[in-house]
């Protein structure tokens, strides 16, 4: 092993002789992809965070606005420990309104939650169990028709999603501004330390989640809101009737909340770095492959197979359509395709040499974008700047994280669009998934 890594350096280190470095910057600027889709949007990251922090006026509460709001926590193979959690840090928010709190279990399941928490004033809590599963969408329509009518504001909630205790409290702010539709909230990893894997997911939602959607506010859209934690103005939800069934809810909902919204002119999706959730993530690499097979084959059938109407301009407002082609069709699919194709033209082209020199220096550029990332992270939105430095320690390795995860998407994406995977990863029942039509 040790001969090997000798090896590939005394090549290199011919290579620079041989070659000028001029040379292969240029040959680096002109053909790898990154430099053209993807370090023009960290720039755009970069700059919109720092002037975020520093013109964003703080959120103010107001006292005369306190709507009811309901909250759909979603139930399926979750521990009893998880859902208590998840309840208790919705019930014991400091919102001075009401919140009402409809459980729902996508199947039958004997429970006795109500006897093991106490419930506050202004609370109301409701659990109920389906006699048959239907799948998270069908959860969430139930929910929708179980709130009473006065909760104008509906909060998606996952049952093993914790809340922060003043996330409720930020998230309604925005919605005193009638042209706000929908807000996504913030996520974090709880389980951070668990592992590798989760280190790495860690780094991955800053990045991804709190900066990415902090960039995307000032364009007055998110790319998603998350179907953990996301609330809508219930007038919309009924003007949609509700969740699709099927897979990928969550950005169907928010597809379908982009094309209304080209409708109402005004309208506008938010996001609340403020308004905190956690979340668990995959502590192991074969759990984060099978999630991420399921995500990145939903991104197919939500974008090649049901809105391939996006591609069209006239569907969506001008900045929404921009979002969809930058981030949507160039990061997310044409990115990872770019990416191999690259790699195997310089490698047939300039050699095994080559292809290791200049993938050194490009993935010596994204560290360079990983570590500014994270030190915005940490001078400007961290609340606990002890408990991250030690994340400092992993920043090395993600951006080969990211590429590992960008290889599997490419796989993802080919497995879809030829067989179909999504219909069969288990997170709807079978007979909803065989239904469904593009």
């Amino acid at each position: 092993m040790i001969e090997t890594i000798a090896y590939i350096i005394r090549e290199i280190i011919k290579y620079y002789q041989n070659f000028a470095l001029a040379d292969i910057f240029v040959k680096v600027l002109i053909l790898t992809p990154a430099f053209w889709i993807e370090f023009p949007w960290y720039l755009y990251m970069t700059i919109s965070c720092i002037l975020y922090k520093i013109y964003k006026k703080p959120l103010k509460e107001d006292s005369k606005f306190s709507p009811h709001v309901g909250v759909i926590i979603t139930a399926f193979r979750e521990s009893e420990r998880d859902i208590l959690r998840s309840l208790r840090t919705v019930i014991h928010q400091e919102y001075d309104g009401i919140i009402e709190v409809v459980t729902i279990f996508d199947t039958r399941r004997k429970t006795n939650l109500l006897k093991k928490i106490r419930i506050p004033n202004k609370r109301i809590i409701k659990i109920i169990d389906k006699n048959y599963r239907g799948g998270r969408a069908s959860s969430l329509n139930m929910g929708l028709k179980i709130l009473s009518r006065e909760a104008k504001i509906v909060v998606a909630l996952d049952a093993d999603t914790s809340l922060d205790y003043d996330a409720i409290k930020h998230l309604v702010i925005p919605f005193k501004n009638p042209e706000i539709i929908a807000v996504s909230g913030n996520l974090y990893v709880r389980n951070k330390k668990e592992s590798l894997v989760t280190r790495l997911q860690h780094i991955e939602y800053i990045i991804s989640i709190t900066l990415s959607r902090i960039a995307l506010s000032y364009l007055g859209t998110v790319n998603n809101i998350s179907g953990a934690y996301g609330a809508f103005r219930r007038e919309f939800l009924e003007k949609l009737y509700g969740w699709d069934s099927g897979t990928a809810e969550d950005l169907n909902l928010t597809n379908r909340l982009k094309i209304i919204s080209s409708i109402y002119e005004n309208s506008k999706l938010a996001f609340v770095p403020e308004s905190v959730a956690h979340t668990s993530v995959p502590s192991t690499w074969s759990a984060l492959f099978k999630q991420r097979q399921r995500w990145d084959g939903d991104l197919v059938w939500i974008f090649y197979k049901k809105y391939r109407r996006f591609l069209l301009p006239t569907l969506l407002k001008p900045t929404e359509y921009l979002l969809f082609i930058n981030h949507n069709l160039l990061l997310q699919f044409v990115m990872p395709c770019a990416m191999v194709i690259y790699c195997i033209y310089i490698w047939l082209k300039y050699g095994l040499t080559a292809l290791i020199t200049i993938n050194i220096f490009i993935f010596s550029v994204y560290e360079l974008w990983t570590a500014i990332f994270f030190l915005i992270y940490l001078s400007l939105y961290c609340k606990d700047i002890e408990e991250e430095l030690p994340f400092l320690l992993v920043l090395p390795l993600y951006p080969i994280y990211n590429w590992i995860l960008r290889i599997h998407a490419l796989k993802a994406y080919l497995d879809d669009l030829l067989l179909d995977l999504h219909r069969y990863s288990g997170y709807v029942p079978k007979w909803i998934s065989k239904r469904l039509h593009y």
